[in-house]
């Protein structure tokens, strides 16, 4: 899972109905601030969202010659 794509989603999302909300401040105040929550809410989960890495582990120069000292021994 491509877990940058996956926050810049959220990120986009939660900014959008934080900002859809300003059509409902008028009419339906319960429910623009409800959208405003909700929205920031979806907007805080994203940024650890996109700190997480993948776990690939690629071999490296370091570990191939360290399993090869270890084959000779």
């Amino acid at each position: 899972m491509n877990y940058t794509i996956l926050a810049d989603f959220l990120w986009y999302s939660g900014h959008i109905l934080s900002g859809i909300s300003v059509f409902f401040s008028q009419s339906n105040y319960v429910m623009a601030v409800s959208m405003v929550c909700i929205g920031q809410f979806i907007t805080i989960i994203s940024r650890p969202i996109g700190r997480l890495q993948q776990n690939v582990r690629e071999p490296n120069e370091e570990n191939n010659k360290k399993l090869e000292n270890i084959e000779m021994v």
